[in-house]
């Protein structure tokens, strides 16, 4: 089948962030042609340990939105030459990548398409797994959203497109995550108005890199010595993370829910516990978490 004119396969994984760059792409009606996903087929058989990770889905609403959209899926889990095959069915001249938790082999990379990358943060800064998480949980207040080339070295690739953004307070990840995508395929927009041999990719500083593997349950505890906005901005974000959030006042570590309220350091009302939710002070002011228990 021949190459589209700027034609896209979507790379993803069953996430959140997958998700929603696909509604954004279909939303603006870009020319997707097929979506690989790095996880299991529901008609595959595989024993039950495999069945239950985040790579194996019977329903999922990337599936359901691809179906309802007549886009074919490839779910990927190591077979190169079946991939290779799916690629040259849906011909496309730009493999978007979105969370896409693998890195491609040369067979893919190798293959004429532009090869392309949504990552979250201002790189060369906050290379790896879950950038916001570790931008909100270093206390960043500005961000950005990078396309970037895919090469051998993960979010290394020259720069093609990026804008920045300030992370809203107080906002959820999915809130977030949908303005820096709503972004992203702004760019991608952009890019398209060109030609593909006359995009431009402007090569990374690497020595202003800065790269975090996937965050685990100790990242998820946070101390008393973030600036109280900070601290609130994370707990939003990450309430409904599948780690439980904890916030260590340097004598007890409390499991908390979400972040209520901020009161400012100067504020008469100090510290007012209640059975369920809790003050703690931060360098700058208190903030009201509700409280799950005790880890």
């Amino acid at each position: 089948m021949g190459v589209e004119s700027n034609s896209i396969v979507l790379f993803g994984s069953l996430s959140q962030f997958t998700h929603i760059t696909l509604k954004c792409l279909i939303r603006q009606n870009l020319p997707l042609r097929a979506i690989v996903l790095a996880a299991y087929s529901p008609s595959d058989d595989h024993p039950s340990a495999e069945k239950s990770s985040i790579f194996y889905t019977r329903s999922h609403p990337i599936v359901e939105l691809a179906n309802s959209n007549d886009l074919p899926i490839c779910y990927f889990v190591g077979d190169n030459a079946q991939l290779i095959t799916f690629l040259h069915l849906h011909a496309a001249s730009i493999f978007l990548l979105s969370c896409y938790p693998k890195k491609l082999p040369q067979s893919i990379t190798q293959l004429p398409a532009r090869c392309m990358n949504i990552h979250p943060s201002k790189l060369p800064k906050f290379r790896g797994a879950d950038p916001i998480f570790w931008q909100l949980r270093s206390g960043e207040t500005e961000t950005g959203v990078t396309l970037h080339e895919v090469t051998d070295s993960i979010d290394a690739g020259a720069i093609l497109w990026f804008t920045p953004v300030t992370y809203p307070a107080g906002a959820r990840l999915k809130t977030i995550q949908l303005i820096l995508l709503k972004e992203a395929i702004a760019g991608l927009e952009q890019l398209l108005t060109a030609p593909l041999e006359d995009w431009r990719a402007q090569p990374q500083n690497h020595s202003n890199a800065s790269w975090h593997p996937a965050p685990c349950r100790e990242d998820y505890t946070i101390n008393c010595e973030l600036n109280a906005q900070l601290a609130f901005n994370f707990i939003c974000a990450y309430s409904e993370s599948s780690f439980p959030i904890a916030i260590d006042d340097g004598n007890t570590t409390y499991r908390v829910k979400d972040a209520i309220h901020i009161i400012p350091i100067d504020d008469p009302l100090g510290s007012i516990n209640a059975s369920e939710s809790i003050s703690v002070q931060f360098v700058d002011g208190t903030v009201i978490f509700l409280l799950n228990d005790k880890v």
